[in-house]
């Protein structure tokens, strides 16, 4: 119970680093991917989005 709140604490306070994520699973999707933007620092999961391959080109110049 402690830890929980030691952790949503760290959330609050962290100036958040964004990385990219990919979730691996067992079945794909045919049409893209579902990206995560995940904080380095504390593990917050600010945003969670569905992109396609073209979006996916447009936005990053590569595939995920």
């Amino acid at each position: 119970m402690m830890m929980k709140q030691l952790v949503k604490l760290k959330q609050l306070v962290c100036r958040h680093e964004p990385g990219l994520y990919v979730k691996e699973e067992v079945f794909q999707h045919l049409q893209g991917k579902t990206v995560y933007h995940v904080c380095r620092k504390c593990g917050k999961v600010m945003k969670e989005e569905f992109l396609t391959w073209e979006e996916q080109l447009e936005r990053y110049g590569r595939y995920l």
